[in-house]
């Protein structure tokens, strides 16, 4: 069980995303799942681990979601470009200097996270003594999701996007999340040796993993058994389909 997090842990919501695929000039953390904005799902459960710092980067439509967000308690930051996950947390970077601790990285638009899952990762996380701990889950189809590719012993090699991935990869049924606990301290570091060698130029914090692995630092993996709760939803259908998720009550 995750015990006092509230000194050491800090949040960073990621909320920047265009939503191209939900075909509405609505900022698509904005669209509602049962009558409440996706990122507002986002922010209630980050604040029952009782944070120190919950930072919001925002991006397409910011002053949109700043404004229906306007609380005391949450940070935003602006990602003025889309350059990809990996920049939009670095946005984040300037704000956290003299925080020391563990820094919990969530998407706007996986709304479904529950706490309790969350505060098993963090105490797996701190428990193992890992630089860098991620979520993960098998889905029978995985197409467009980032493979989380094992070494023989079953430790984590790297996370590896599907548009980047050779055929052998794209066979493995595990995938990241999205969601990462990570020791401040290397998160930022890292992240300034993030490069866009990839297909869309993007700066991707998937690469965080592969540096981690590469350099030595302890990498953990923790599944979720249950798929609703770390799927992101990207277009209107994915949306009404986690609408029947949440009212049939089959989250578990």
């Amino acid at each position: 069980m995750l015990s006092d997090t509230g000194n050491d842990l800090a949040v960073i919501i990621l909320a920047a995303g265009k939503g191209k695929r939900m075909n509405s000039p609505l900022p698509k953390v904005l669209h509602t799942l049962n009558g409440k904005p996706l990122l507002e799902y986002a922010i209630t459960t980050a604040k029952l681990l009782s944070p120190i710092k919950l930072i919001v980067v925002v991006g397409n439509g910011a002053d949109i979601v700043m404004e229906r967000f306007q609380r005391s308690d949450v940070v935003f930051v602006i990602q003025r470009e889309q350059l990809g996950t990996g920049h939009a947390v670095a946005q984040a970077g300037p704000g956290m200097e003299s925080f020391q601790g563990d820094i919990l990285i969530l998407s706007g638009d996986v709304p479904m996270i529950r706490k309790e899952t969350l505060g098993n990762l963090i105490s797996v996380h701190r428990e193992t003594g890992n630089t860098l701990t991620f979520l993960t889950t098998n889905l029978d189809n995985p197409t467009g999701y980032g493979r989380v590719k094992r070494k023989g012993s079953g430790s984590v090699e790297a996370v590896i996007e599907e548009r980047d991935a050779a055929p052998e990869i794209k066979t493995i049924t595990e995938i990241n999340s999205g969601i990462y606990c990570v020791k401040s301290d290397y998160l930022f570091k890292a992240l300034k040796q993030v490069d866009n060698n990839n297909d869309q130029h993007e700066y991707y914090l998937t690469d965080i993993v592969k540096r981690a692995c590469e350099g030595g630092s302890s990498v953990g993996a923790v599944e979720v058994p249950d798929t609703n709760e770390v799927m992101g939803i990207n277009t209107v259908d994915e949306l009404r389909a986690m609408e029947k998720v949440l009212t049939s009550g089959n989250i578990h």
